[in-house]
């Protein structure tokens, strides 16, 4: 008994030395944040295969269930549990090895769970389900954050970097950027299956949805200039925004076409990367602002540069849904080859974000988004979702009906409107000061983001459910 207390007393020192370090390396611990919202997805699905298998369950005992498992692990992750990262991996990887564990047999004497295969999983389904979970993730946790950072609760290293370095918000940008990659080649996919258009045809079917940005971009302007809420314009600058940055974006690949786009958007990253190198650009962008700024592109330098940078990493998005896509489409089902090739890409990037800051000392920056940072987030991103494929490869969601309310699923299809509720309300807590005085505390604090994110669930599943009607 003395030796077992010995034994678990050096395994929870060991854990508490890994998390201290894990503090200290911002990138890793950034990556184990989305390995949490992975694990809430895998641990969804083997739930589904295993203990909730068969049976039908009203739908507000699954939305609550997936709840718990998608959401509030990344309000935890981002408050109490904010330096306990590396325990809250180890726990989700634990509880899912005892339920397969246990179930093994049931998995084993019966080939099929649900009637899916265990490993074959058709291409597009496998496509599409990385894609909706990796696009949920990914508003869940921005959602999470934009509130969360105003509450003294939020650990002060997941704030937006003020010139170089990683953090958990200088992901959120970046991660819409390479989602608008992936979902664009699936759509050259649909499309180009069935008709032979031109890719500018093809485009135009989006435009309204870029149009919509263009208005939501000068509508969060015109609110933040109306109502003096207060704007750190190192972010993207004094007139721009998330919207004006993605409108730009989705513009540019609309003039220029998919097939332009991808070649195109390496050469400015390339050549953006080389005026950094070779200019006073970088330190111009990056400088404090000891002097007021003089003219519009000089209040909206952020924004406007790092367009470039972004559109080397669309760039990369759609080179890794090439890359992966290629060697699926030649299959049925789901390859590990594919997964395997996505995983490479990711190496490869991440190969080259660490050559670039080693061999030629060029450190990251979200507010330049160089090349550095594009490798970066291309290598986060891209073994997020081939990690979401292998977890579909071995663990297959679930498709018959009643076995989900598939709260994923109507966060992903309705990402816009999601992101903009979420907005609403960060708004309107903030004009009634509510973070940090009437709701204090690490307790109250947090159980205030969890109603949040529960509203906002509640809200999406809603109108979601209401225009399925239709």
């Amino acid at each position: 008994m003395v030796n077992l207390t010995a034994k678990l007393t050096d395994i929870r020192d060991w854990m508490i030395y890994v998390s201290h370090k894990l503090r200290e390396n911002a990138e890793l611990e950034v990556f184990l944040i989305y390995v949490v919202a992975g694990l809430g997805v895998l641990l969804r699905n083997v739930v589904y295969k295993t203990v909730w298998r068969a049976v039908n369950k009203p739908f507000g005992c699954t939305f609550l269930f997936e709840f718990v498992c998608l959401v509030v692990p990344m309000v935890l992750v981002q408050t109490i549990l904010g330096d306990h990262v590396f325990e809250t991996v180890t726990f989700f990887v634990a509880l899912i090895l005892v339920l397969v564990i246990t179930f093994y047999m049931r998995l084993i004497s019966q080939a099929q769970w649900n009637g899916v295969s265990l490993s074959a999983v058709g291409t597009t389904q496998a496509l599409n389900n990385s894609i909706t979970w990796y696009r949920s993730m990914v508003l869940i946790t921005t959602t999470v954050a934009i509130l969360a950072v105003d509450f003294p609760i939020y650990p002060n290293r997941f704030y937006k970097t003020r010139a170089y370095g990683h953090s958990l918000m200088d992901t959120g940008t970046a991660a819409f950027i390479f989602i608008s990659g992936l979902s664009d080649f699936r759509a050259t996919i649909r499309y180009g299956n069935r008709i032979r258009t031109p890719y500018i045809t093809i485009l135009s079917v989006s435009f309204p949805s870029i149009f919509v940005l263009l208005i939501l971009g000068l509508g969060r302007t015109i609110s933040l200039k109306l109502f003096s809420y207060h704007q750190n314009i190192a972010e993207y600058g004094a007139h721009w925004n998330f919207f004006v940055t993605l409108f730009f974006l989705r513009f540019y690949v609309w003039i220029v076409g998919y097939r332009r786009a991808v070649p195109l958007g390496l050469l400015i990253g390339i050549l953006y990367q080389l005026v950094l190198s070779f200019t006073d650009l970088e330190h111009w962008i990056v400088r404090l602002d000891v002097y007021p700024r003089v003219g519009f592109i000089d209040e909206n330098r952020e924004g406007i540069f790092s367009l470039l940078g972004y559109a080397f990493l669309y760039s990369l998005a759609m080179i890794y849904a090439r890359l992966s896509s290629k060697v699926l489409l030649k299959k049925e089902h789901l390859s590990l080859m594919g997964i395997f090739t996505g995983l490479g890409l990711a190496v490869f990037s991440y190969i080259l974000h660490k050559l670039f800051e080693i061999y030629f000392k060029i450190e990251p920056s979200r507010r330049l988004a160089n090349l550095p940072y594009a490798f970066s987030m291309a290598a986060l991103f891209s073994v997020s979702v081939s990690g979401l494929q292998l977890f579909n490869y071995f663990i297959p969601a679930p498709t018959s009906p009643g076995s989900s309310c598939d709260l994923s699923e109507a966060i992903s299809r309705n990402g816009l409107v999601y992101f903009l509720i979420a907005n609403v309300i960060t708004g309107i807590v903030n004009m009634l000061n509510l973070p940090g005085v009437y709701v204090s505390g690490e307790l109250p604090e947090t159980t205030f983001l969890i109603f949040y994110s529960l509203t906002l669930c509640v809200i999406i599943s809603y109108y979601n459910y209401i225009n399925s009607r239709r």
